[in-house]
């Protein structure tokens, strides 16, 4: 174990800055796009089973499942190729694009 302070002193100050800059680069490294959900879980079930009878699809006895899906490689690709996160997000408020489903 090391006895003397300098290399502590160095390696916290070294941890600190670290994470200092991770704070900061943050959004960068890892952009957040904000989803509003518009529907629970209920309610997709609800709105799924409507639409079904409306049509007549599926079997009589029936089991239900609702799942959350992303379109991750054209989002991937706007967000490295297209224009960043920036132009997802016009994307998505035009309604042109709805990555989430």
């Amino acid at each position: 174990m090391i006895r003397k302070s300098l290399p502590w002193i160095l390696l916290v100050a070294a941890c600190v800055g670290a994470a200092a800059y991770s704070w900061q680069v943050f959004p960068e490294a890892f952009p957040i796009v904000n989803v509003e959900l518009t529907m629970n879980r209920s309610a997709a079930l609800d709105s799924a089973r409507a639409r079904a009878e409306r049509l007549g699809l599926g079997p009589e006895a029936y089991s239900q499942a609702a799942a959350f899906r992303t379109d991750s490689e054209t989002k991937r690709f706007v967000e490295l190729e297209g224009g960043g996160t920036d132009a997802l997000r016009r994307m998505m408020e035009t309604g042109r694009y709805r990555p989430y489903q």
